[in-house]
């Protein structure tokens, strides 16, 4: 670097040192000129003063009073400095002072105490060294000038030969409604307008821009795209949500604030006007302008989760939309874990709706209701205001349920399943191939309406009543039944001999007005080596572990290896074998009684079955009629024998009359069995 010594000497006083060294004492109206050291030669600055004085002892170094410092680029002035004292190492390209300073350019000024200049091959570098104020011009057309105040301020080029304003201690900048404030920023200004377009602010960094505040390690503020980044233990505060991360992205043009972190990102959700406070974390969160002054959409992915009053939901990401008047849709995708009220529920996607209270899953969705059922299925509806839940089937996926009962685990399955609840009792409808299993029994209808209450107690629900209807093919070991209508009591208290605790009711109906050719109630158990069929307007049927009875009503009819038989009503009972079958024990019917057993037919009043004994017994006015249609005398009972296939009549005749039904005892006096519905 070149450098010219101008003096205008208004006055100059010379002296002789020892040294014969000439010294200029004094001297008014001084310049010196910096110029560039390459081919072009251009002037890079140039100092004025009023008054200059040489250092004494010092070669080349200069004391100055009213100083001006002017720079240029290409050939044009830059910035201009102004103070009233300094020094100057014009050789060099070095200037300082103690004084009040003031620079000046076109995208900035500078105010402070306290100054250091050094000319470089790549640009000026100047420090303000104390009560720095300083103006910058904003990197938009038309906003308002940054205001700046700290303890420091440091202005050089960088590597790229950018200019870069360095603020340090106690910075505090403003821009109209923004407050920046923290303990250094940097400040890029750009090289076509030279404004200041970029903002890199450390240490207890806090931003407030009207009511939303940003706290970082750090924050890089892009003033022209109006994007901001901020990282190490961020916080957002703002009206509407609060965040902690450990690094946000804000473009504060849309409005969209994006979130990372090493662990989670945790978001709070403030209420606005009706809209519920929530929490949610996941590892990547997005906040974005819903509709409406108030709106929010936040999505978070990366373990995400949210959490509310009564709500509770975990997936891969989930989507919230806040409205402006109220809580908006949530929607959950992958792994979907969540919990409401009683409700815990799995699926692949979710979307609760908040303000209408609607739950839907989908993706082998999973619902458990803490009461007492459990549904599964291919989608699912719950109305949780209305505590109704719907599940449907779908290609390769059956809707199913499992509630409990007294007398073990109901599983059913159907092409769709629906459940309500009101005052504390829940109805469960299947319709479409249902499928019903409980306590080694097993059940095929058309539609199922399973009734269940709270046990004894407690809260939890227990099956209480199931009745099916369409195609009703019931079956147990040992043991089947057909119809069109059946009720299934789980569980009826009775006091009996041989039936005890809480055995299962089961009652066979056909449908009202039912055509003439439609098939009638069919119960079946194991008799001997083959089966004892019966049919009948109406069965019911009480089972225990190892033992049951039954009473059939209207046009009973029976059919086994041995007799075919036909009565007004028959009671009779079953027990359980080793391999876990019910076989027939016994029978017993009356009213109208006819039979046709080993090839000969006998009517009489009533009518026993004992397969222990080999015997079918009838009696009252019993009578037997050939092949030929010849009728026998009457005698009070007949029996045929199946082991010899004969019928005998006893020659005691004493007049019994109808046989006594067996009576199964319930807890309500006068009651036998309830009547079916």
């Amino acid at each position: 670097m070149r450098v010219s010594l101008l003096l205008g000497l208004a006055s100059v006083a010379l002296m002789a040192a020892k040294d014969n060294t000439l010294h200029i004492e004094k001297a008014n109206q001084a310049a010196f000129v910096g110029y560039s050291e390459d081919a072009k030669a251009e002037k890079n600055w140039e100092l004025r003063a009023e008054k200059l004085l040489p250092v004494v002892g010092k070669k080349n170094l200069w004391d100055l009073e009213k100083i001006v410092l002017t720079t240029f680029q290409d050939g044009k002035a830059g910035t201009v400095m102004r103070t009233d004292t300094g020094r100057v190492e014009p050789e060099k390209g070095l200037a300082s002072g103690e004084d009040e300073v003031t620079v000046a350019a076109n995208n900035f000024q500078l105010e402070g105490k306290g100054w250091n200049w050094q000319s470089t091959p790549k640009g000026d570098i100047l420090a303000v060294r104390a009560d720095v104020r300083a103006t910058l011009l904003s990197a938009k057309k038309g906003e308002e000038p940054i205001k700046v105040t700290a303890a420091r301020v440091d202005v050089a080029p960088n590597d790229k030969g950018i200019t870069v304003m360095t603020f340090s201690g106690n910075v505090l900048l403003l821009r109209g409604a923004e407050r920046l404030s923290c303990e250094r920023v940097e400040c890029l200004l750009s090289s076509d307008r030279g404004s200041c377009e970029r903002l890199d602010a450390r240490g207890n960094v806090l931003h407030v821009n009207g009511p939303r505040a940003l706290s970082a390690n750090q924050l890089v503020h892009d003033l022209k795209d109006e994007k901001m980044q901020l990282t190490g233990n961020v916080r957002v505060a703002d009206p509407e949500f609060e965040i902690q991360a450990t690094s946000v992205n804000r473009d504060t043009t849309l409005g969209v604030t994006e979130c990372l972190s090493d662990t989670l990102v945790r978001i709070q959700i403030l209420p606005v006007k009706d809209r519920s406070e929530a929490v949610m974390t996941g590892r990547h969160v997005v906040v974005a302008p819903g509709t409406g002054k108030s709106g929010l959409t936040i999505a978070v992915d990366g373990g995400a989760e949210y959490t509310a009053e009564g709500t509770r939901l975990r997936a891969n990401d989930i989507l919230v939309r806040a409205g402006e008047e109220g809580d908006g849709p949530i929607s959950a995708n992958g792994n979907v874990d969540g919990v409401i009220g009683q409700l815990k529920f799995t699926a692949e996607q979710a979307r609760l709706d908040r303000v209408i209270q609607r739950l839907d899953l989908s993706g082998t969705p999973r619902l458990k209701d803490a009461r007492g059922f459990e549904v599964a299925g291919f989608s699912m509806i719950a109305l949780l205001a209305q505590e109704r839940v719907t599940v449907e089937s779908g290609p390769g996926l059956r809707a199913s349920m499992r509630i409990r009962s007294a007398t073990g685990l109901v599983e059913s399955e159907a092409d769709r399943i629906g459940i309500s609840r009101k005052d504390e009792q829940s109805t469960a409808d299947l319709r479409g191939s249902v499928q019903y299993r409980m306590s080694g029994t097993k059940a095929t209808c058309d539609r199922l309406i399973a009734l269940a209450e709270p046990a004894e107690g407690t809260a939890n629900v227990e099956l209480t009543q199931a009745s099916l209807s369409g195609s009703v093919h019931y079956t147990a070991p040992g043991f089947s039944a057909l119809s069109d209508r059946a009720e299934i009591h789980p569980a009826v208290g009775v006091e009996a001999v041989d039936i005890v605790g809480k055995p299962m009711l089961l009652y066979l109906q056909s449908f009202a007005n039912a055509p003439a050719t439609a098939a009638r109630p069919r119960i079946e158990f194991a008799s001997g080596d083959g089966i004892a069929a019966f049919t009948a307007d109406r069965h019911q049927v009480l089972f225990s572990d190892q033992s049951a009875r039954f009473i059939l009503n209207g046009s009973v009819k029976l059919a086994s290896t041995d007799t075919q038989a036909s009565c007004g009503e028959l009671i009779g009972s079953a027990k359980r074998d080793d391999k876990g079958k019910f076989s027939l024990t016994g029978a017993a019917g009356t009213t109208d009684v006819r039979a046709e057993v080993g090839g000969s037919r006998a009517k009489g009043e009533s009518i026993e079955i004992k397969p222990a004994a080999h015997q079918v017994v009838l009696s009252g006015n019993a009578r037997i009629e050939d092949r030929d249609g010849r009728v026998g005398i009457p005698a009070e009972s007949l029996t045929f024998d199946t082991v010899t296939r004969n019928w005998r009549m006893d020659s005691v005749r004493t007049k019994t009359g109808s046989p006594v039904r067996p009576k199964i005892l319930l807890p309500d006096t006068g009651f036998t069995l309830p009547v079916p519905q």
